[in-house]
């Protein structure tokens, strides 16, 4: 029985090593341009600033005396998890969605991406004090 566990574990190893070796080799901002500064000129006006945490997880933020904004990627082999937050003086206001099938994505979807996610997060965001 361990050695079933041990098997299934290292075989979870292997699969998350391979996934993270596709994702490392063309960078999130040099695969989805478009779609950073896309984000970033809808939303944040192109103020903000884009930072990298690891291969899956990206920043977009701009940050004001009492304005906190961002938008996080979650990057997967086919999808992206866009999600956007803001702190207006204690009023806290989000919004996520989700796009699939981007593996092999061309500019006029990127640009979709971009204005779509932009105007959800401008017609649904959820306000909370």
């Amino acid at each position: 029985m361990i050695w079933i566990i041990l098997i299934v574990v290292v075989i979870a190893i292997v699969i998350t090593k391979r996934k993270s070796k596709v994702l490392n080799d063309t960078p999130f901002i040099h695969k989805y341009p478009i779609v950073v500064s896309g984000i970033n000129e809808f939303l944040f006006n192109g103020e903000a600033e884009f930072e990298s945490k690891d291969s899956r997880e990206h920043y977009l933020f701009k940050n004001s005396l009492s304005k906190k904004s961002y938008v996080q990627f979650i990057y997967r082999q086919n999808s992206v998890h866009l999600k956007f937050y803001e702190d207006f003086m204690e009023i806290k206001t989000t919004y996520s969605f989700y796009y699939s099938d981007i593996k092999h994505i061309n500019d006029d979807k990127q640009f979709f991406i971009a204005k779509d996610f932009s105007q959800r997060v401008k017609n649904n965001s959820k306000v909370a004090f």
